[in-house]
């Protein structure tokens, strides 16, 4: 179970991480407010997804198991967010302001919880298409 704990805390350091470097390079290459992060904010719990099958369909692990890995994925972000609640987003990359109400920033804030959500979604999603293929699957054997 250590094991388990300590992969969801480190998925969900390895998962913010290409949203800051996209944030970097929307802030200081591009000049931009969003356009790289947008897309790896989307496409992150996707990646996590594929990820998620592939293990799922290798070890099988239980609810509980999941359960936890989740757990310890969410409370990764807690001082990431605790850290960028007090600095306003600009702990690590200096956010712009481009408009009078500066949102910019926020999808670093927010990251984690949406992340989670996204990821959470596509799990039951998965699994619901999984249990509907197999009943089919079990219904066509018996005829």
């Amino acid at each position: 179970m250590k094991k388990t704990m300590l992969w969801g805390f480190l998925s969900g350091i390895a998962v913010w991480l290409p949203l800051v470097l996209a944030d970097a390079v929307d802030e200081w290459i591009l000049d931009r407010g969003a356009t790289l992060s947008a897309w790896t904010f989307l496409l992150m719990p996707v990646v996590l997804l594929i990820i998620y099958i592939r293990h799922d369909r290798k070890y099988k692990p239980s609810a509980k198991r999941i359960a936890v890995w989740m757990g310890c994925y969410a409370i990764a972000f807690i001082p990431l967010w605790i850290a960028f609640y007090e600095t306003h987003g600009d702990l690590i990359i200096k956010q712009g302001s481009r408009t009078w109400m500066d949102m910019n920033g926020i999808e670093l804030m927010f990251y984690g919880f949406s992340a989670w959500i996204g990821f959470f979604v596509l799990i039951l999603l998965y699994h619901g298409i999984a249990a509907l293929i197999h009943a089919v699957r079990k219904t066509q054997e018996d005829r």
